[in-house]
């Protein structure tokens, strides 16, 4: 694989011609209001729920490591929140040769309860990051860990230089607010994206341009190469915008 050309994250998965499609449609026929803005499609989070067995196996293959999540590390809020709530009762990284350490594993109750703890909650996150591009070794360890697992969720990134238009939005029901993000849960209409949410990615990660991105949770199902994307529901959400 070559350094001059890293597969995206949807080369990454097999949906590279899906995003340019959509990515298409944003800029000459969705995306009402993109004016000298620009319209970035992309994928961010990953989830799948393997078998702990699986994950052990590859972990010996590979030589990568497990660590459990440290108080300082940038989810341990996320991973107390759900700790203390009891959806989960542990939570770990996977640390892949080349340093890439997003990869959340957690040990979920509800996923458990009759089965002796033997599958894991895997989120694959911070895919689509302006100021840290996946290298081609980064892509190609992903590659090694992703054919083993059946994807449950994808994130979809819309990412924009201009704010974009959650008046639109209200379309699919009730926006939450908390604090500088917007959640918006179960949006009317659409079967398979199941939440949105949106927030100013200048202001939290530091930015020095202008960002703000919407991000999809979207149920899919398969093995990478043979996953698909709601692309009528996409659709529906750029054109709100």
């Amino acid at each position: 694989m070559s350094e001059a050309k890293n597969l995206t994250p949807p080369e990454l998965v097999g949906l590279g011609a899906v995003f340019e499609a959509l990515a298409e449609y944003a800029q000459n026929m969705g995306y009402r209001n993109v004016g000298e803005s620009f319209l970035r499609l992309g994928i961010d989070s990953i989830r799948a729920t393997p078998l702990k067995s699986t994950i052990e196996k590859i972990l010996s293959q590979t030589g990568w490591i497990k660590k459990e999540v440290q108080s300082h590390s940038k989810i341990s809020a996320h991973a107390k929140r759900k700790k203390a709530t009891k959806e989960t009762t542990s939570a770990f990284y996977i640390i892949t040769h080349t340093g890439f350490k997003n990869i959340l594993l957690e040990t979920p109750h509800a996923l458990n309860q009759s089965s002796n703890y033997t599958k894991y909650k895997l989120t694959i996150y911070g895919l689509s990051q302006p100021k840290r591009l996946l290298s081609s070794a980064t892509i190609e360890e992903l590659q090694r860990l992703l054919k083993r697992l059946e994807v449950q969720e994808l994130d979809i990134c819309i990412d924009s230089n201009n704010a974009l238009n959650l008046e639109g939005l209200r379309a699919f029901g009730v926006i939450d607010p908390c604090f500088t993000t917007s959640y918006l849960h179960n949006p009317k209409g659409l079967s398979y994206i199941t939440r949105l949410c949106y927030y100013d990615k200048q202001a939290k990660d530091h930015l020095k341009d202008a960002l703000y991105r919407l991000e999809l949770t979207c149920i899919t199902r398969g093995k990478i190469g043979a996953l698909f994307v709601p692309f009528d529901e996409v659709k529906a959400i750029l054109n709100t915008l």
